[in-house]
């Protein structure tokens, strides 16, 4: 897992709090009526130049939790909530993770998951209640036997999964799950750094945690 001390990035239209209690931990909450916008780590918590497994020959986990302390006010009187996901740079700081190319994401107020694509998504689990805590995770893995078309490349083996309360709750595998309608999953297969990102929309509370001695699921 990875070990840096990860800070938020705070794009211009996160209108709020942001806070670092202690190494790996964040502490804030968004205005009633924030419009989308995406925090980001500072760094990658996967560098593919050094956690690739054909360099290392072994998988790479890279994993954090979002626990949820409260929903207020949503955008345009709608409903508030959250996003829990990774990104490839450059990314736009106005979306959610999962809706662009190069990232994926869960999001919490259907439960959907995005994979490249802003369609609309893919039914994958319920709601997040406010109280509980997620987490979401990929298993960058060299054993696989796929190829790329283009490059012939040898690629990684890529499974997501997601967490809630420390415990697995369901997951998918980036190459034979693809959302409908979305495109290819260029960024994701371990050639590019990822980072973490958490989306919000409307009023929300949250702590969140990169730091493996406060998760709730244990490796």
């Amino acid at each position: 897992m990875n070990t840096h001390n990860i800070r938020p990035v705070q794009p211009p239209e996160f209108h709020g709090r942001l806070s670092t209690p202690s190494r790996g931990k964040w502490n804030g909450s968004s205005l009633d009526r924030n419009g989308d916008c995406v925090l980001l780590t500072h760094l990658p918590l996967y560098f593919a130049a050094v956690n690739s497994p054909f360099a290392q020959g072994r998988r790479k986990v890279i994993y954090f939790e979002i626990k949820v302390l409260g929903l207020r006010g949503g955008p345009a009187d709608g409903e508030s909530g959250f996003s829990i996901g990774f990104v490839a740079q450059p990314y736009p700081s106005w979306r959610s993770p999962g809706w662009e190319r190069g990232s994926l994401g869960v999001c919490s107020d259907d439960g959907c998951r995005f994979v490249n694509d802003s369609w609309g998504g893919r039914e994958f689990t319920g709601p997040v209640r406010v109280g509980e805590t997620v987490g979401l995770g990929m298993v960058f893995d060299g054993d696989g036997d796929g190829v790329d078309e283009y490059s012939k490349k040898k690629r990684c083996k890529v499974e997501v999964f997601f967490t809630r309360n420390g415990r697995n709750a369901g997951g998918w595998d980036l190459h034979e799950e693809r959302d409908q309608d979305a495109g290819g999953v260029e960024g994701l297969e371990g050639d590019f750094d990822l980072y973490g990102a958490v989306g919000l929309f409307g009023g929300v509370d949250f702590e969140i945690c990169f730091d493996p001695a406060g998760w709730l699921w244990k490796p």
